[in-house]
């Protein structure tokens, strides 16, 4: 009998591919994936370190999983960001796991996988390489018709507030052969989304050719059966008129980008360590607006040390003058071992209610921007069905981070259907359809 594993995945869709690695050198060796932590053999944790909360987060998820551990004698695999925030003390933390397996050791520890449903322990702790990962072993967690790719791991940006650096190391860039190799190979197994993310993906450049990010996206939208690429986490400084005229000029290249911007005060920007500050923040913006139809998606940060109330109210009236797409919040979080750490911290009260108020802001202005949708016809991508009911997403809406479409009726699944938008809500809109599915 094929032995079984469970996984849990916390955190971001690098952390993601990260564990779809994992399971794909698993079922290579037979291994078979169940969604029941009591009918596996081992459970395996991939966890987010990035923040506070997603740490607490995990420790919540890994009491669980340990308690089953203790209940069932399946081995507890720990991995995803924690074994490199932690170092040689992650063993010690989480005494409960029974591997402790850094990301980039996956094919390492698939051979040893048998040897822990026999009693032994291993803790594989060490540095980031000097290489970038190799994804070409994944089983995709995502639904077959959307998928990621992460076209460099690491980060060599110097943000003050920022772990990343000591969870992914370096900068490190994939070639251009593999990204298109995995793009090709994810498109025949049915992907018609194609979501490109790093820590900085407008720091991409090919090590062996120079290629830059608009040449990449220009090969990526000559590939048949891909009809939506999406661009996530680009660098505000790095965006480019070379890359506008690309995404203008490439029909698969959807009008999206994801953005994050932090703040918009040059204080907090050079305090933050942000290069470029508030001038490369307007110069991106400006060249994104001229695309037509444009979804730019932005993460701000509230409460960085030193943040006043008039540059508070500055972020505010950006906000309301450019009014993003999308916008996700973050509360500023003091992060062990960086600069901003050392930092004098805002009283936690004042971060609660900025962080409230900014909420409300954002979300009174996607209503507004879906109440402009009413009435109109629109092409959605269909992710599932439930309850009689297709849950959509416009080019608009990223995977989990951004909003849905409700279409009641049962829609294909991975196809794209017209719909014409009949009520609005802030994360989300009513819709029915209109024609024939496609």
């Amino acid at each position: 009998m094929p032995h079984k594993f469970y996984i849990r995945v916390l955190g971001c869709a690098k952390n993601l591919i990260d564990a779809e690695n994992l399971c794909g050198r698993l079922a290579e060796r037979g291994w078979l994936l169940t969604d029941d932590p009591y009918e596996a053999e081992m459970l395996i944790l991939a966890t987010c370190a990035f923040i506070a909360p997603a740490r607490e987060e995990a420790a919540r998820v890994y009491r669980q999983l340990a308690r089953i551990r203790r209940e069932t004698s399946a081995p507890l695999v720990l991995t995803g960001c924690h074994p490199p925030y932690f170092g040689q003390k992650c063993a010690s933390v989480f005494a409960d796991a029974d591997c402790i397996l850094p990301t980039w050791r996956c094919d390492e520890f698939a051979t040893l996988a048998e040897r822990l449903l026999a009693g032994e322990r291993y803790d594989l702790t060490s540095p980031p390489p000097d290489q970038p990962p190799d994804d070409d072993h994944r089983l995709l967690l995502t639904p077959p018709h959307t998928a990621y790719i992460r076209i460099s791991d690491g980060c060599s940006n110097t943000c003050t507030f920022c772990t990343i650096p000591r969870i992914r190391g370096r900068h490190r860039p994939k070639t251009a052969e593999q990204i298109l190799a995995e793009a090709s190979a994810l498109a025949a197994l049915g992907a018609k989304e194609i979501i490109l993310i790093a820590q900085d993906t407008t720091a991409w450049q090919c090590p062996k050719t120079r290629m830059r990010l608009p040449s990449l996206l220009e090969k990526l939208d000559a590939i048949n059966g891909i009809c939506w690429v999406r661009l996530m986490y680009a660098h505000p400084a790095r965006i480019t008129r070379r890359l506008v005229r690309t995404m203008l000029s490439c029909r698969k290249i959807i009008p999206y980008i994801d953005v994050p911007i932090q703040h918009i005060s040059d204080e907090v920007l050079s305090r933050m360590g942000r290069a470029g500050g508030k001038k490369a923040v307007i110069r991106a913006v400006e060249l994104l607006k001229s695309i037509p139809q444009i979804c730019v998606r932005t993460t701000v940060m509230v409460g960085f040390p030193g943040e006043t109330e008039a540059q508070f109210e500055e972020l505010i009236e950006f906000l309301r003058q450019v009014r993003f797409c999308r916008v996700g919040i973050f509360a500023y979080s003091a992060e062990e071992g960086t600069k901003a750490a050392g930092l004098e911290q805002l009283p936690k009260d004042v971060v609660r209610r900025r962080l409230a108020r900014i909420r409300r802001v954002t979300s009174a202005l996607t209503l507004s921007l879906h109440r402009k949708l009413l009435g109109k016809k629109e092409k959605v991508l269909v992710d599932w069905v439930e309850n009689g009911v297709s849950v959509c997403r416009t080019y608009r809406d990223a995977p989990e981070v951004d909003g849905v479409v409700y279409v009641a009726g049962e829609l294909e699944v991975g196809g794209f259907a017209e719909v014409c938008f009949d009520e609005a809500r802030a994360a989300s809109i009513i819709a029915h359809p209109v024609e024939r599915q496609k």
